[in-house]
């Protein structure tokens, strides 16, 4: 909660001051133009709107995630017993029709499919620090890939596979990462520039979105000139001017509402990561 929460709540804040910004002189609206109410910002501090389908990505699109993630924390004590009791296996089964009969039976409700690929997560986890099923680690990785690749090449194919495949490449990769520390996966991912942007990665996921959503609603009203009429136009000025705007911005919020609530080692570790860029 200390580590998750305080971000949360400030980037609510944040959402709030946009939104009275596009509410002035107009309708209250949030950065999507979504009617605010006070129902909506309720709900995110429940952290329940992901329960809501009209409020989902409302005041600030990623939220709705963390609402998940926290949902399902609530429930990983239960998680870990029945791993400790049970074993993998039984936790993943109960996790798959625990997580999709909640799913299909809510009608979609509350994005409950996440319990089970969190699941896949906590297989990942033990993978990465066992001996067992080593020699498969890659394989396994190259087959779900491949499987979702030629997946979602199918008309009308289903999301939740598509995801429950794609946690999976995850989870093995990130195992087989582990394990083979010389790989030239981990020299890539594990670059200095990375690393770094890394240790700021959640509040660069909390609010990327705005400076992208008001830019994009900017060009949408056919006030960005050259802009709004190329795509490659947008796209160019998306990449190379919003992203680093946006980058900088997660960066100072990192700073003011996010590092304060970090351990002292993790601090530590981003300043010297931070001193190698």
């Amino acid at each position: 909660m200390r580590r998750i929460l305080p971000p949360y709540f400030a980037a609510i804040g944040v959402a709030l001051l946009v939104a009275a910004f596009y509410s002035y002189k107009s309708h209250p609206q949030d950065y999507l133009g979504n009617p605010l109410s006070w129902s909506m910002i309720v709900s995110h501090l429940l952290l329940v709107q992901n329960w809501i389908p009209s409020q989902l990505t409302t005041l600030d699109g990623p939220l709705w995630t963390i609402a998940v993630e926290c949902q399902i924390y609530v429930l990983f004590p239960l998680l870990v017993l029945l791993w400790r009791y049970g074993g993998r296996w039984l936790t993943l089964a109960v996790g798959f029709v625990v997580a999709h009969g909640v799913f299909y039976a809510t009608h979609y409700g509350g994005n409950a499919n996440f319990l089970f690929l969190f699941v896949v997560g906590m297989l990942g986890a033990e993978l990465a620090f066992s001996h067992q099923l080593r020699r498969w680690l890659g394989p396994a990785t190259l087959l779900t890939v491949v499987a979702y690749l030629l997946f979602i090449q199918r008309p009308g194919s289903s999301f939740v596979i598509a995801d429950i495949l794609v946690a999976l490449s995850a989870a093995f990769l990130m195992a087989y990462l582990t394990q083979h520390r010389d790989h030239w996966g981990n020299k890539v991912l594990g670059a200095k520039p990375l690393a770094w942007i890394g240790t700021f990665s959640y509040s660069l996921y909390l609010v990327h979105s705005f400076p992208e959503v008001i830019v994009e609603r900017w060009i949408l009203a056919s006030k960005g000139g050259i802009f709004a009429d190329s795509n490659r136009n947008a796209a160019i000025l998306m990449i190379f001017v919003v992203s680093p705007i946006a980058i900088a911005a997660s960066y100072g919020f990192h700073l003011v509402f996010e590092r304060p609530f970090l351990t002292q080692k993790r601090k530590e570790a981003e300043q010297r990561l931070a001193a190698r860029v």
